[in-house]
């Protein structure tokens, strides 16, 4: 008889968004990725005509975790949640086993970490307690995972699992002591009862580091989870599990036939001697926000050869003092600039923090460094190129697909639906490399990003267009309907990553999907003191329809940023200050506008100015007012077609945006001492 068989893993937030470095975030989304990978080959590896049916997971993906291929995937690609089908199989199919191969996977991970890290550092520190250590190890591995699965013979029943996961059965146990810095409630490694000898383990732990050194901060302790986030990657390429591992770890009476598992490498030029070594190539959130300033500094340097001898002095005293921490990651546009300018080849390999004199200079990290001399190089090089220092402001995007879930519990769909998403989630990757940016994650209908600040809203653009496209076939051939949603989240670089992690999530479900109506972007704009702006519209309304006009957005930003326009600062905030009345509502959208050209003409910007440049002004005016709509699109119809609806009230939040987005956040900029 067939058999349907579900499964989830998680917790998903939890694990991935607990993060304090972006290589966190990275780790923590490709480890759930690969433990969904592990628990696909355990099913598929039972019978010959067992297929994932949804969603179709990525086959590269596949064969690296296999070992069919030796070059695996850096990203993550597979989601924490499958629906298997399983031929000539009984009722009595041995679900549970599915998550004790996944365990078993999970835990083999771990003690490649602890075997190449932990047990070194005890031999040479028998000061501290091995046997504690190991107990809070084991503990806190073997509760994390929450492993959700329902067996049922009806094809229809897609809500089983949700079902399932109601009825709570995992409680992790409680955690004593002092608690990890990274993964919030769990007890930090040592197990050590005062502060002095937490120091004193964590500190000569760090030392005893024979690669990637930098991975533990000074004076940061990690629980056992936290610790493998940060090493594991350092070490995967050496799992191997083939029949004779498993069978050293299967009881006698195990049913099911294990998967063989291979771990790869992350990056071909791995350099085992390198302290600093990373093999995730995972850019700071430093260098991310630091990418505009490198591409003006470079693009100066190309116009006046005569900075190249300038902008050399800062980059050897940066790289003196901070090293290259930059050195394994790439980004093309950087690279392109770099070699036209004739900058050493390592150039781009700084330390993204160089460019940044406010954390030099105050920073704790720093204290025992000499960086005034790279702070004044620095601003001697700005100085002659006319530069102002970079901005803090990164950002991070968030993207999901929209009603999805009310149409995968329909037969006919599953194929179309599988096969748009895997097309999606191919060309994804290419599109955030082309926007300078990281990409995290990237499986069925979710995209998790790190970019540059001038490149995050029209990678989300490119993203959502490339994933409008794969559903256009299907909407043709089934009637599949699926638009994308985003969000994105401008953030300053110190401003701790979980947080913004957090908070892009209840961005995206509560600002993008449930109040302007889906398939819509949304924006928020965090700065040191907390939100400053937050701004949502559909993309319907954001983008013409002919894609070679620019966005409302890009149009008002031209108008900020052009030499003589009229869009002053001081203009923006007369508008904010007198309309923030009526942002409630109250006021129909013809009376707001002259409620904005009233405060323009009463500005006096436009005494000198003839009929027709009057005009045009009033036209740019009404650009910036179309931008504070309050607009919501309506849930579509069977064809999905659907309107947008004119709220009331007003977005001011809008000119707030444009201002940041056209001055880069220039207010937070950090000063040059």
């Amino acid at each position: 008889m067939k058999q349907y068989f579900h499964l989830t893993i998680g917790p998903v937030q939890s694990f991935v968004a607990q993060a304090r470095r972006s290589k966190d975030l990275w780790s923590g989304s490709f480890l759930l990725s690969w433990l969904s990978a592990v628990a696909i080959a355990a099913v598929r590896n039972q019978h010959q005509d067992n297929a994932i049916l949804f969603p179709v997971p990525d086959d590269h993906f596949m064969q690296a975790v296999t070992g069919q291929v030796d070059n695996g995937p850096k990203q993550g690609g597979i989601p924490n949640r499958f629906k298997g089908v399983t031929a000539e199989v009984t009722a009595d199919f041995p679900a549970h086993e599915v998550s004790q191969i996944v365990q078993l996977a999970w835990q083999q991970v771990a003690e490649l970490v602890w075997t190449n890290d932990i047990v070194p550092f005890f031999s040479a520190h028998s000061q501290f307690s091995v046997e504690q250590s190991r107990a809070i190890w084991l503990r806190q591995l073997g509760n994390i995972w929450e492993i959700s699965w329902v067996l049922t013979d009806n094809s229809n029943a897609s809500n089983l699992l949700d079902r399932r996961k109601n009825w709570r059965n995992h409680y992790p146990p409680a955690e004593p002591g002092d608690k990890c810095m990274m993964m919030s409630g769990w007890q930090e490694l040592s197990g050590e009862l005062t502060a002095n000898r937490r120091r004193e383990f964590w500190q000569a732990l760090r030392q005893s580091l024979t690669v990637g050194k930098t991975d533990l901060e000074e004076g940061e302790q990690v629980c056992a989870l936290g610790f493998v986030k940060r090493r594991f990657a350092h070490y995967f390429y050496q799992l191997q599990l083939g029949e004779q591992q498993w069978a050293a770890m299967l009881p006698a009476n195990f049913q099911l036939k294990a998967p063989t598992l291979q771990g790869w490498s992350f990056s071909i030029d791995r350099d085992a001697e390198q302290e600093d070594y990373d093999p995730t190539h995972v850019p700071s959130l430093p260098l991310l926000a630091a990418l505009p300033y490198m591409r003006a500094a470079y693009d100066a340097i190309n116009a006046d050869p005569a900075l190249l001898s300038t902008f050399t002095l800062f980059a050897e005293k940066a790289k003196q003092q901070l090293g290259l921490a930059g050195r394994y990651v790439s980004f093309s546009s950087i690279e392109q600039r770099k070699v036209a300018s004739k900058l050493p080849a390592w150039v781009s390999h700084l330390d993204g923090i160089s460019y940044f004199a406010g954390s030099l200079l105050a920073g704790q990290s720093y204290q025992h460094l000499r960086t005034q001399e790279i702070v004044t190089r620095l601003n001697n090089f700005n100085k002659a190129a006319g530069l102002a220092g970079p901005s803090p402001y990164y950002a991070l995007l968030l993207m999901d697909g929209d009603s999805l879930g009310s149409q995968m519990s329909d037969p006919k769909k599953q194929v179309g639906i599988s096969a748009a998403l895997n097309s999606f989630t191919r060309q994804v990757p290419a599109i955030v490399q082309q926007h300078d940016g990281f990409l995290v994650y990237a499986g069925g209908d979710d995209v998790l990003a790190l970019l540059p600040l001038d490149t995050a809203i029209t990678c989300a653009r490119a993203v959502e267009r490339c994933y409008s496209t794969c559903f256009a076939k299907a909407r043709q051939n089934t009637g599949l309907f699926s638009t994308l949603s985003g969000a994105i989240q401008f953030a300053h670089y110190r401003t701790p990553l979980m947080k913004i992690v957090a908070e892009a999530h209840q961005l995206l479900d509560d600002i993008a999907k449930e109040q302007t109506g889906r398939d819509s972007l949304a924006i928020r704009i965090n700065k040191p003191g907390g939100m400053h702006a937050q701004w949502a519209m559909p993309w319907s309304k954001l983008y013409p329809k002919a894609e070679s006009q620019p966005s409302l957005l890009e149009t008002a930003l031209r108008v900020f940023e052009h030499k003589k326009a009229f869009v002053t600062n001081k203009l923006l905030f007369k508008l904010i200050s007198s309309l923030e009345v009526f942002a409630d509502g109250g006021l129909d959208s013809v009376t707001m506008m002259r409620l904005a050209a009233a405060e323009y003409f009463h500005s006096g910007e436009q005494l000198h100015l003839d009929k027709k440049q009057l005009q045009h002004d009033m036209e740019h005016i009404e650009q910036l007012m179309a931008l504070c709509q309050l607009l919501q699109r309506q849930l579509p119809d069977k064809q999905g077609n659907s309107v947008i609806k004119l709220l009331p009230g007003l977005q001011l939040d809008g000119l707030k945006l444009i201002r940041f987005l056209a001055t880069a956040g220039a207010e937070q900029q950090e000063e040059l001492a």
